[in-house]
């Protein structure tokens, strides 16, 4: 049974990171690399999300990455 999870743990494991794609930048040395982009008209639930997510990179980087909707120019 051991062996089985251990087996288990380790395919998991080495699918993860082809699974996960190309790297994606967010912020590049302090600044933003990235934008949230939101449609026209949102509804509360989806400026809400954007807003959290911002607030978390925020948090983490230090860059607050810009909300735009999909209807402005997008840089990043």
């Amino acid at each position: 049974m051991r062996v089985w999870t251990t087996v288990g743990a380790v395919l998991l494991l080495s699918t993860s990171t082809v699974l996960a794609g190309p790297a994606l930048t967010l912020v590049r040395e302090g600044q933003p690399a990235a934008t949230i982009v939101i449609a026209a008209d949102p509804p509360k639930a989806v400026l809400f999300a954007a807003c959290e997510l911002q607030w978390f990179v925020q948090k983490m980087t230090g860059a607050l990455l810009p909300i735009v909707q999909d209807d402005q120019p997008v840089a990043g």
